[in-house]
């Protein structure tokens, strides 16, 4: 028999879940932008005025963690750039040190600008490769909501579930 008498109610889970989801959103926010709240700079102080070698620790950790991550992902960024310009300076493909080594890798970004042009090309040229498995979810609904009538395209697998959601009032 199931005891539901220490479960929360459904008010309560849904207000605590929005609190907390707002709250990460803000404080990411925040931290993407800003760093630590004068709340924050004043608990570091006040760690710090104890003058003990652990309660430092802890204060350098907080403010490690408060740190803005675009100030991280900024010098990230310009160092990228200065290995990028040592290397060209240098005629290297590489920079090896003891921390570890810089190197270029060859990439591309490939978006479909046009997929009917692109489909038409794949077709005209029997240029399967370019294909993935990928389904679109929309159009397998759509064909077992018609002429598949309830079943899905041949090859293909559709698993339902349900997912729980929150919104706010």
């Amino acid at each position: 028999m199931n005891d539901r008498s220490n479960m929360p109610t459904a008010d309560a889970i849904v207000a605590r879940y929005l609190e907390l989801r707002d709250y990460v959103k803000a404080r990411t926010d925040e931290l993407e932008t800003t760093g630590a709240l004068e709340s924050d700079r004043r608990s570091i102080e006040l760690l710090r005025s104890y003058k003990d070698a652990a309660f430092d620790k802890i204060a350098d950790r907080l403010e490690q963690l408060l740190t803005p991550l675009k100030q991280y992902k900024d010098a990230m960024t310009a160092l990228q750039g200065a290995a990028d310009m040592l290397m060209k300076q240098t005629g290297q493909k590489a920079l090896s040190t003891e921390h570890g080594t810089a190197y270029y890798s060859h990439t591309l970004s490939v978006t479909c600008e046009d997929p009917q042009k692109f489909l038409d090309f794949v077709f005209q040229h029997g240029a399967r490769q370019f294909l993935t498995s990928h389904v679109a979810k929309e159009a397998v609904q759509t064909y077992m909501d018609g002429p598949g009538q309830g079943h899905p395209p041949p090859g293909v697998k559709v698993t339902p579930f349900i997912s729980v959601n929150f919104r706010k009032a």
